[in-house]
């Protein structure tokens, strides 16, 4: 009897052991994995609803590349630190150049809205949640909306530095006259001569590289540079050919080969260039959102010709 009653005793003392076990094994791997942690929305105006465990949240954080776009407000609107108790954020606002995103916290719902995705390409907006012990992640992509563009350029004319023999460009045509008489040909030098312009920046090279627009061309008129066409086709940190206003593709000019001779025509244009800083100006067509900023522009344009013929033994 005395043995049973060890053995009873034993065995009730394994099963609570085994129940306190059960009990903290639960509490370490309490799952706070989110019922959905994968959205996809619209880049100008998309919102999707995740449901996340707010019990034992420590800290919800938006992954960025500068914290500087990131701020966190409470149910009444103010800016708090983003340390700040869970219970007090009601508002996680990300907003650069670009893009504006919110995320709306209410219980155990999180709303993510974008207002606007002013780019050509989608991206990825994670949401982190740290429990301390575990961190789970909320992801959206978030589609390309309306690109930002350029609306203008303006050109700091008074420090533009101009080059009237940036370079000369060649092209020869060989002739044979095998008559009597001197054959007259037309050589037309502007034919095929573009013109050449550049903008570029060194800020933030990623964030304005695709970007494309219309804003007023700088051009060679009579010898004086000046800017033309408001509605130009542009875009940043591409080189843009074209045919400049201020010279006549369809000039002609008459050439007499001799008779009973061969003949190089060589026609040599000369280009003029110039460099001037300038004001890009950007625009968002969703939030109607504006900015700009300094760059620089080299433009390379033909200037005048010369027309040599070679004749041949």
């Amino acid at each position: 009897m005395k043995y049973h009653t060890q053995f009873l005793h034993l065995l009730c003392v394994f099963l609570l052991s085994l129940s306190f076990v059960s009990c903290n094994s639960d509490l370490f791997v309490e799952d706070k994995t989110p019922l959905e942690t994968s959205f996809t929305i619209e880049g100008d105006g998309g919102s999707c609803v995740a449901r996340f465990h707010p019990e034992g949240l420590q800290g919800i954080y938006i992954n960025s590349v500068y914290g500087s776009d990131v701020s966190y407000y409470d149910r009444d609107g103010n800016q708090i630190l983003k340390n700040s108790p869970v219970s007090e954020i009601a508002r996680i606002n990300y907003t650069t150049m670009r893009r504006i995103m919110d995320v709306y916290i209410d219980g155990d719902k999180m709303t993510v809205h974008s207002t606007e995705n002013a780019s050509t390409f989608a991206i990825d907006f994670v949401v982190r949640l740290d429990y301390g012990y575990t961190t789970e992640f909320i992801e959206v992509e978030v589609l390309p909306g309306k690109p930002m563009e350029i609306t203008s350029v303006g050109y700091i004319m008074d420090q533009l530095q101009a080059n009237d023999n940036a370079e000369v460009r060649h092209s020869t045509i060989h002739y044979n006259n095998n008559g009597s008489l001197p054959a007259r040909i037309h050589v037309k030098p502007y034919q095929a001569a573009q013109g050449y312009c550049e903008l570029t920046t060194d800020r933030d090279f990623g964030v304005w590289e695709y970007t494309e627009g219309h804003g007023e061309l700088l051009t060679l008129i009579n010898g004086s540079w000046t800017t033309w066409m408001p509605e130009w086709p542009i875009r940043l940190n591409s080189k843009m050919g074209y045919f400049p206003l201020g010279i006549d593709r369809q000039t002609s000019v008459p050439v007499d080969i001799p008779p009973h001779s061969s003949a190089d025509v060589v026609c040599s244009v000369r280009y003029a260039a110039a460099k001037v800083a300038c004001h890009v100006h950007f625009r968002n067509p969703e939030s109607g959102r504006e900015t700009f900023i300094l760059a620089s522009c080299v433009v390379l344009e033909p200037a005048d010709y010369e027309i040599e013929i070679v004749t041949q033994p």
